[in-house]
């Protein structure tokens, strides 16, 4: 995240890009020492890249999510992403 409006903040979407689809929703990020640092159950929040306001440094971090859609069908992923500025 640096501002320019590209890539600023980490989102969900779902296959239409419209997330509205989604029954239940949680998504969280945390640091390499398992430190939540971003949580959401609302689909239109993002992670930018930031932890109490303050902007964390490049590094790599840690993600989960698990959504159910509305007709039913559930999906779990966990894995990492960087973070660039």
């Amino acid at each position: 995240p640096n501002g320019d409006g590209q890539n600023d903040v980490l989102k969900v979407y779902g296959n239409s890009q419209a997330n509205f689809f989604f029954d239940e929703f949680y998504f969280t990020v945390y640091d390499r020492w398992g430190q939540k640092l971003f949580e959401t159950t609302d689909p239109e929040q993002g992670w930018d890249g930031t932890y109490k306001g303050e902007a964390l440094q490049p590094d790599v971090y840690g993600f989960y999510l698990k959504v159910r859609c509305y007709n039913g069908e559930e999906f779990f992923k966990k894995g990492s992403v960087t973070l660039l500025r």
